[in-house]
Protein backbone atom coordinates (compact mmCIF):
# COMPACT_ATOMS: atom_id res chain seq x y z
CA UNK A 1 0.00 0.00 0.00
CA UNK A 2 2.84 2.16 1.33
CA UNK A 3 4.73 1.57 -2.32
CA UNK A 4 1.44 2.41 -4.24
CA UNK A 5 0.60 5.88 -2.65
CA UNK A 6 4.65 6.57 -2.95
CA UNK A 7 4.05 6.02 -6.84
CA UNK A 8 0.96 8.37 -6.93
CA UNK A 9 3.16 10.82 -5.23
CA UNK A 10 6.16 10.62 -7.15
CA UNK A 11 3.48 10.70 -10.53
CA UNK A 12 2.13 14.16 -8.88
CA UNK A 13 -1.32 12.94 -9.02
CA UNK A 14 -1.77 13.13 -4.84
CA UNK A 15 -1.11 17.23 -5.69
CA UNK A 16 -3.71 17.15 -8.42
CA UNK A 17 -5.97 15.89 -6.18
CA UNK A 18 -5.33 17.74 -3.57
CA UNK A 19 -6.17 21.01 -6.24
CA UNK A 20 -9.62 19.62 -7.32
CA UNK A 21 -10.58 18.29 -3.81
CA UNK A 22 -10.06 22.39 -2.87
CA UNK A 23 -11.65 23.23 -5.87
CA UNK A 24 -14.83 21.37 -5.07
CA UNK A 25 -15.17 22.78 -1.88
CA UNK A 26 -14.76 26.55 -3.07
CA UNK A 27 -17.54 25.63 -5.24
CA UNK A 28 -19.45 24.07 -2.50
CA UNK A 29 -18.52 27.05 -0.43
CA UNK A 30 -19.77 29.87 -2.97
CA UNK A 31 -23.29 27.75 -4.10
CA UNK A 32 -21.96 27.43 -7.84
CA UNK A 33 -24.53 25.06 -9.72
CA UNK A 34 -23.07 24.57 -12.72
CA UNK A 35 -21.44 21.83 -14.26
CA UNK A 36 -17.26 22.28 -13.38
CA UNK A 37 -16.55 19.02 -14.42
CA UNK A 38 -13.80 20.50 -17.77
CA UNK A 39 -12.46 22.81 -15.60
CA UNK A 40 -11.40 20.46 -13.31
CA UNK A 41 -9.90 18.95 -16.20
CA UNK A 42 -8.09 21.47 -17.31
CA UNK A 43 -7.46 22.47 -13.42
CA UNK A 44 -5.54 19.04 -12.59
CA UNK A 45 -4.45 18.11 -16.29
CA UNK A 46 -2.48 21.97 -16.25
CA UNK A 47 -1.17 21.29 -12.28
CA UNK A 48 0.00 18.06 -13.18
CA UNK A 49 2.10 19.44 -16.52
CA UNK A 50 3.66 21.92 -14.19
CA UNK A 51 4.89 20.04 -11.59
CA UNK A 52 6.14 17.58 -14.12
CA UNK A 53 7.42 19.98 -16.56
CA UNK A 54 9.46 21.67 -13.70
CA UNK A 55 10.67 18.41 -12.77
CA UNK A 56 11.84 17.05 -15.92
CA UNK A 57 13.79 20.77 -16.27
CA UNK A 58 15.49 20.04 -13.06
CA UNK A 59 17.03 16.42 -13.92
CA UNK A 60 17.82 17.48 -17.39
CA UNK A 61 20.24 20.36 -16.46
CA UNK A 62 23.56 19.40 -17.25
CA UNK A 63 25.41 17.67 -14.15
CA UNK A 64 22.32 17.84 -12.04
CA UNK A 65 22.83 14.86 -9.32
CA UNK A 66 18.92 14.13 -8.38
CA UNK A 67 19.27 13.89 -4.52
CA UNK A 68 15.87 13.02 -3.77
CA UNK A 69 13.48 10.27 -4.36
CA UNK A 70 11.11 12.08 -6.49
CA UNK A 71 13.55 13.27 -8.75
CA UNK A 72 15.29 9.87 -9.27
CA UNK A 73 12.18 8.69 -10.18
CA UNK A 74 11.74 11.13 -12.78
CA UNK A 75 15.28 10.67 -13.89
CA UNK A 76 14.90 7.05 -14.48
CA UNK A 77 11.61 7.98 -16.61
CA UNK A 78 12.40 10.42 -18.03
CA UNK A 79 11.57 9.52 -21.67
CA UNK A 80 8.22 8.22 -20.61
CA UNK A 81 7.36 11.38 -18.71
CA UNK A 82 8.26 13.64 -21.16
CA UNK A 83 5.57 11.79 -24.05
CA UNK A 84 3.36 11.91 -21.48
CA UNK A 85 3.78 15.67 -20.71
CA UNK A 86 3.55 16.07 -24.47
CA UNK A 87 0.13 14.24 -24.83
CA UNK A 88 -1.12 16.41 -21.11
CA UNK A 89 -0.71 19.58 -22.94
CA UNK A 90 -2.06 18.58 -26.10
CA UNK A 91 -4.93 17.23 -24.72
CA UNK A 92 -5.54 19.93 -21.97
CA UNK A 93 -5.24 22.94 -24.87
CA UNK A 94 -8.27 21.47 -26.72
CA UNK A 95 -10.21 21.12 -23.36
CA UNK A 96 -9.19 25.10 -22.59
CA UNK A 97 -9.99 26.33 -26.35
CA UNK A 98 -12.50 24.40 -27.63
CA UNK A 99 -14.58 22.87 -24.64
CA UNK A 100 -14.51 24.86 -21.33
CA UNK A 101 -16.76 27.90 -20.64
CA UNK A 102 -15.95 30.98 -22.16
CA UNK A 103 -15.70 32.68 -19.38
CA UNK A 104 -13.21 30.73 -17.79
CA UNK A 105 -11.28 30.64 -20.57
CA UNK A 106 -10.78 34.59 -20.09
CA UNK A 107 -9.95 34.07 -16.99
CA UNK A 108 -7.77 31.62 -17.75
CA UNK A 109 -5.34 33.89 -19.98
CA UNK A 110 -5.97 36.22 -16.60
CA UNK A 111 -3.57 33.50 -14.92
CA UNK A 112 -1.26 32.92 -18.05
CA UNK A 113 -0.43 36.74 -18.11
CA UNK A 114 0.26 36.84 -14.20
CA UNK A 115 2.89 34.03 -15.00
CA UNK A 116 4.09 35.63 -18.07
CA UNK A 117 4.77 38.80 -16.29
CA UNK A 118 6.46 37.16 -13.31
CA UNK A 119 9.15 36.18 -15.78
CA UNK A 120 9.33 38.93 -17.77
CA UNK A 121 10.24 41.27 -14.33
CA UNK A 122 12.63 38.63 -13.28
CA UNK A 123 14.36 39.33 -16.42
CA UNK A 124 14.14 42.48 -16.79
CA UNK A 125 14.62 43.47 -13.55
CA UNK A 126 17.31 41.12 -12.38
CA UNK A 127 15.25 40.49 -9.43
CA UNK A 128 16.57 37.04 -8.70
CA UNK A 129 17.15 38.31 -5.27
CA UNK A 130 13.99 39.69 -4.55
CA UNK A 131 11.68 37.95 -1.73
CA UNK A 132 8.63 38.35 -3.62
CA UNK A 133 10.42 37.30 -7.19
CA UNK A 134 10.99 34.06 -5.30
CA UNK A 135 9.21 31.13 -6.70
CA UNK A 136 7.40 29.97 -3.64
CA UNK A 137 5.00 33.36 -3.08
CA UNK A 138 4.22 33.47 -7.17
CA UNK A 139 3.19 29.31 -7.14
CA UNK A 140 1.04 30.22 -3.99
CA UNK A 141 -0.30 32.65 -6.03
CA UNK A 142 -0.58 31.33 -9.02
CA UNK A 143 -2.10 28.22 -7.30
CA UNK A 144 -4.92 30.20 -5.34
CA UNK A 145 -6.05 31.56 -8.35
CA UNK A 146 -6.35 28.32 -10.42
CA UNK A 147 -8.26 26.42 -7.53
CA UNK A 148 -9.98 29.35 -5.56
CA UNK A 149 -10.05 32.07 -7.91
CA UNK A 150 -11.64 29.92 -10.83
CA UNK A 151 -14.59 29.37 -8.98
CA UNK A 152 -15.23 33.39 -7.50
CA UNK A 153 -14.69 34.24 -11.29
CA UNK A 154 -17.36 31.54 -11.85
CA UNK A 155 -19.56 32.93 -9.25
CA UNK A 156 -19.45 36.22 -10.89
CA UNK A 157 -19.23 38.18 -7.72
CA UNK A 158 -15.61 39.45 -6.24
CA UNK A 159 -15.96 41.18 -3.30
CA UNK A 160 -13.59 42.03 -0.36
CA UNK A 161 -15.44 39.36 1.29
CA UNK A 162 -14.02 36.94 -0.88
CA UNK A 163 -10.78 38.13 -0.91
CA UNK A 164 -10.16 38.54 2.99
CA UNK A 165 -12.23 35.52 4.38
CA UNK A 166 -11.57 32.77 1.20
CA UNK A 167 -8.77 33.47 -0.79
CA UNK A 168 -5.73 34.96 1.56
CA UNK A 169 -6.90 32.15 4.17
CA UNK A 170 -6.33 29.43 1.24
CA UNK A 171 -3.05 31.38 -0.06
CA UNK A 172 -1.61 31.28 2.84
CA UNK A 173 -1.94 27.30 3.32
CA UNK A 174 -0.48 26.82 0.26
CA UNK A 175 2.92 29.61 0.74
CA UNK A 176 3.23 27.17 4.17
CA UNK A 177 3.64 24.18 2.16
CA UNK A 178 5.78 25.74 -0.59
CA UNK A 179 7.93 26.93 2.13
CA UNK A 180 7.65 23.83 4.56
CA UNK A 181 9.26 22.05 1.34
CA UNK A 182 11.80 24.78 0.81
CA UNK A 183 12.60 24.20 4.91
CA UNK A 184 13.30 20.99 3.90
CA UNK A 185 15.19 20.61 0.78
CA UNK A 186 17.75 23.50 1.85
CA UNK A 187 20.66 21.45 1.68
CA UNK A 188 19.41 19.51 -1.64
CA UNK A 189 18.53 22.72 -3.18
CA UNK A 190 22.22 24.32 -1.85
CA UNK A 191 23.73 21.38 -3.36
CA UNK A 192 22.72 21.71 -7.14
CA UNK A 193 23.09 25.88 -7.12
CA UNK A 194 18.88 26.45 -7.31
CA UNK A 195 17.61 29.36 -5.63
CA UNK A 196 14.97 29.50 -2.65
CA UNK A 197 13.27 31.51 0.01
CA UNK A 198 14.92 29.02 2.60
CA UNK A 199 18.40 29.21 1.08
CA UNK A 200 17.85 33.31 0.66
CA UNK A 201 16.95 33.87 4.54
CA UNK A 202 17.61 31.07 6.01
CA UNK A 203 16.08 28.06 7.92
CA UNK A 204 15.19 29.89 11.10
CA UNK A 205 13.30 33.54 9.56
CA UNK A 206 11.51 30.61 6.94
CA UNK A 207 10.58 29.08 9.77
CA UNK A 208 9.39 32.13 11.71
CA UNK A 209 7.11 33.37 8.18
CA UNK A 210 5.11 29.27 8.45
CA UNK A 211 4.37 29.93 12.18
CA UNK A 212 2.95 33.84 10.78
CA UNK A 213 1.35 31.96 8.30
CA UNK A 214 -0.87 30.06 10.76
CA UNK A 215 -1.26 32.71 12.68
CA UNK A 216 -3.23 34.63 9.95
CA UNK A 217 -5.14 31.55 9.28
CA UNK A 218 -6.85 31.39 12.72
CA UNK A 219 -7.15 35.25 12.92
CA UNK A 220 -8.89 35.04 9.49
CA UNK A 221 -11.27 32.38 10.89
CA UNK A 222 -11.32 33.84 14.20
CA UNK A 223 -12.93 37.02 12.31
CA UNK A 224 -15.03 35.37 10.01
CA UNK A 225 -16.94 33.55 13.15
CA UNK A 226 -17.08 36.87 14.91
CA UNK A 227 -18.69 39.07 11.56
CA UNK A 228 -20.72 35.88 10.44
CA UNK A 229 -21.18 33.04 12.70
CA UNK A 230 -23.17 29.99 11.42
CA UNK A 231 -22.97 26.68 10.63
CA UNK A 232 -21.07 26.85 7.05
CA UNK A 233 -18.31 29.41 8.44
CA UNK A 234 -17.84 27.29 11.60
CA UNK A 235 -17.39 24.31 8.80
CA UNK A 236 -15.15 26.37 6.64
CA UNK A 237 -12.89 27.48 9.69
CA UNK A 238 -12.35 24.21 11.13
CA UNK A 239 -11.45 22.90 8.10
CA UNK A 240 -8.46 25.33 6.89
CA UNK A 241 -7.29 25.56 10.75
CA UNK A 242 -7.18 21.73 10.29
CA UNK A 243 -5.27 22.13 7.57
CA UNK A 244 -2.97 24.79 8.91
CA UNK A 245 -2.36 22.60 12.20
CA UNK A 246 -1.06 19.51 10.23
CA UNK A 247 1.26 21.61 7.80
CA UNK A 248 2.51 23.66 10.91
CA UNK A 249 3.59 20.17 12.80
CA UNK A 250 5.65 19.25 9.84
CA UNK A 251 7.78 22.29 10.84
CA UNK A 252 7.10 21.52 14.65
CA UNK A 253 8.30 18.15 14.24
CA UNK A 254 10.52 18.41 11.26
CA UNK A 255 12.90 15.86 12.53
CA UNK A 256 10.43 13.26 12.56
CA UNK A 257 8.91 14.12 9.09
CA UNK A 258 12.05 15.08 7.35
CA UNK A 259 13.01 11.46 7.86
CA UNK A 260 12.32 9.26 4.41
CA UNK A 261 10.34 12.01 3.08
CA UNK A 262 7.17 12.17 5.08
CA UNK A 263 6.56 15.92 4.73
CA UNK A 264 6.10 15.40 1.35
CA UNK A 265 3.43 12.68 1.50
CA UNK A 266 1.39 14.45 4.44
CA UNK A 267 2.35 18.12 3.12
CA UNK A 268 0.52 17.21 -0.07
CA UNK A 269 -2.14 15.23 1.01
CA UNK A 270 -3.98 17.72 3.65
CA UNK A 271 -4.85 19.60 0.93
CA UNK A 272 -7.35 16.74 0.00
CA UNK A 273 -8.79 17.13 3.46
CA UNK A 274 -11.52 20.07 1.69
CA UNK A 275 -13.17 16.98 0.11
CA UNK A 276 -14.36 15.10 3.74
CA UNK A 277 -15.77 18.39 4.95
CA UNK A 278 -18.01 18.64 1.70
CA UNK A 279 -20.41 16.81 2.75
CA UNK A 280 -21.37 19.13 5.74
CA UNK A 281 -21.66 21.96 3.93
Amino acid sequence: MLRIYQLISYLNLDVVAGAICCSLFAGQVLHLTEDRTIMHWCLGLSIWLIYTADRLLDVNQKGYQPNSRRHLFAKRHIKILTVLCIAVFLADTYLALFVLQHTLIVYGFLVLSVVAAYYILLKMLQAKRAIWFQKEPVIAVVYTMGVWGSNVWLSGSMSAHHFFYLLLPFYCLALMNLLLFSYFETERDEENAERSIAIMLGQKLTGRIIMVCFALILTFSVTLLQVEPNRENLIICVTRTAMGFILFSLYYRNEYFYEKERYRFVGDGVFMLPYLAISLL
